[in-house]
């Protein structure tokens, strides 16, 4: 198997007739997109073996500050003019002529060849990459000369856009566990006592809600296990709480007619018991 990982720079200073393009640093936003966007990236997958980038300012800045964050030494950086202002031809060359020994990597560069060759790479990426946007795409391949377009499968992407919309789907998310945790402990617990579950009700909420936001601060960066959990936690569902709890009031009322009934007659109501049983079925 061997990983490629695209990484666009960060934001850098406006293009003005004093300072040459090749030459452009990093704004203070773009430092801190790219040391929040090395954080998560650390959090979901393995760091690569080799950072190869382009030898304008903003592309090494971004590669120096993305490295130290996830713990990579700067010797592991490298700087090819190819990466910038060259085609998908030249950079799926650089590519191929990595030493076997790396078992993933990582180009630092500029768009639009990047999003060229993303898109050249794998069939799945449809997306334009913003600025310190990380694309991941694996092949199932032994050696770096075998890396051939599309025949990569998207395995990651991430940009600083996306946090915002992020943070309020896994509040979401982990709201949804939360409810859907408390209920079912709660329809569980009613169902064999409903006076004594209404009494720890509180302590159920409390410890589901300590549940549901530690799982997800472990899923926080497995996106696509979310949004399957998400969809299961959608799906069409039947209130078991208040079924359990009906169930319960149901049986108790049986109960309490057929204890009447056994005292006026000697014996309990066997066909009226065994209807009960069949209608909760």
């Amino acid at each position: 198997m061997k990983t490629i990982y695209l990484l666009r720079h960060a934001k850098a200073v406006a293009r003005d007739g004093g300072t040459r393009d090749f030459d452009r640093s990093l704004v203070k936003k773009g430092k801190n997109d790219v040391k929040d966007m090395a954080r998560r990236f650390k959090s979901a997958v393995s760091p690569p073996a080799l950072i190869v980038s382009s030898p304008a300012s903003r592309a090494v800045e971004s590669a120096k500050l993305f490295a130290e964050e996830i713990g990579m030494k700067k010797k592991a950086i490298v700087e090819d003019e190819k990466i910038y202002e060259q085609g998908v031809a030249a950079l799926l060359n650089l590519i191929k002529e990595v030493d076997e020994q790396f078992h993933s990597m990582m180009l630092v560069g500029h768009n639009p060849s990047f999003n060229q060759l993303a898109g050249s790479l794998t069939k799945d990426f449809k997306e334009s990459i913003p600025k310190c946007g990380i694309v991941g795409i694996d092949f199932d391949i032994t050696h770096w000369k075998d890396v051939k377009k599309g025949q990569g499968v998207l395995s990651y992407f991430d940009h600083p856009k996306k946090k915002k919309a992020d943070s309020n789907s896994y509040k979401q998310f982990r709201k949804k566990l939360e409810t859907k945790l408390s209920d079912s402990i709660a329809g569980t617990l009613a169902a064999v006592n409903n006076d004594i579950a209404s009494k720890v009700t509180p302590r159920v909420q409390k410890a589901s809600a300590k549940i549901a936001k530690q799982f997800v601060k472990q899923l926080k960066y497995d996106y696509d296990s979310m949004n399957l959990v998400a969809k299961e936690l959608e799906s069409p569902n039947t209130n078991k709480t208040s079924d359990a709890k009906q169930g319960k009031g149901k049986r108790g009322a049986s109960s309490t007619k057929s204890k009447k009934q056994q005292t006026n007659t000697g014996q309990a109501p066997k066909s009226k018991a065994r209807r009960t049983t069949a209608k909760k079925k």
